[in-house]
């Protein structure tokens, strides 16, 4: 791919983590072929050419990685017995509000997690 184009932030990221995954980079790789043979034929659409790397997938697995990761914290704070909650709000550029919950529990060591952003 040439790195003059900017693919997007969804393909960006892939390309970058696939300079360190030997298993994405190979598939990265297999779909730029397969993409490169298919425009050579001249076929249009979509035809059978799966990549699996499209904005919507990667978002499935986006919050696939995040219910794994709450559901890891909602464990330790189990384990922790004590908790508390923080719940801030703040406007963006746009002044639009965004709240922030945040928890907050004590292990070994002080744990503060973002558990979600809501607009």
């Amino acid at each position: 791919m040439s790195v003059a184009v900017n693919h997007g932030n969804v393909l960006e990221l892939i390309l970058l983590l696939s300079r360190y995954d030997i298993c994405l980079q190979q598939h990265v790789n297999t779909c730029i072929e397969n993409s490169k043979k298919q425009h050579e034929t001249g076929a249009k659409g979509r035809g059978s050419l799966v990549t699996l790397l499209s904005k919507d997938t990667f978002n499935k697995v986006v919050d696939v990685i995040s219910q794994l990761i709450k559901a890891i914290i909602a464990e330790e704070v189990r384990q922790a017995g004590t908790f508390s909650v923080q719940i801030d709000t703040t406007q963006d550029v746009s002044s639009k509000d965004q709240c922030s919950i945040i928890i907050r529990y004590v292990t070994d060591v002080i744990h503060e997690r973002l558990i979600a952003m809501v607009d």
